[in-house]
């Protein structure tokens, strides 16, 4: 005996949709270079704790290290915190991209200018120790 499955046009509409709308979530919060290309990155500051004290490095050898590390795109904005629960801020201009501002400490997050969606950084803590020998090897102490 012999059965026939009976599709309603209604059925497919529902999961065409249900598979596009997990791809999209999946694209949309997958994990990204912070920055895909260390060439393009101009003008970058690195501030220690209160935002007054900044630091000089090596933009190209800032940029690489930044390269080598992943964000995630954040549900919500994180909205005012509190400046000391940042120890390092970075402040950039990645050409074609715009401004990226990333604060390292308790928060460990970016953000791409303004645009309002902020990215977690992955492995914030091995991030912020590299930065942290880049400052040793730049010898300047913060």
């Amino acid at each position: 005996m012999t059965r026939k499955i009976h599709f309603s046009k209604r059925r497919i509409i529902i999961a065409g949709a249900m598979i596009f709308l997990v791809a999209f979530l999946g694209y949309w919060f997958a994990p990204q270079k912070i920055i895909s290309n260390p060439d393009l990155v101009v003008v970058p500051h690195v501030y220690y704790l209160d935002y007054e004290h900044e630091v000089k490095v090596e933009p190209h050898e800032l940029a690489t290290i930044l390269s080598k590390y992943y964000c995630q795109r954040r549900v919500e904005i994180i909205g005012p915190f509190e400046t000391k629960r940042v120890s390092y801020y970075i402040d950039l201009i990645y050409l074609n991209h715009g401004p990226i501002h990333i604060y390292l400490g308790d928060l460990n997050f970016m953000s791409r200018g303004n645009r309002y969606v902020d990215y977690n950084i992955l492995e914030a803590s091995k991030l912020q120790a590299e930065i942290e020998a880049l400052i040793q090897r730049s010898s300047v102490s913060p």
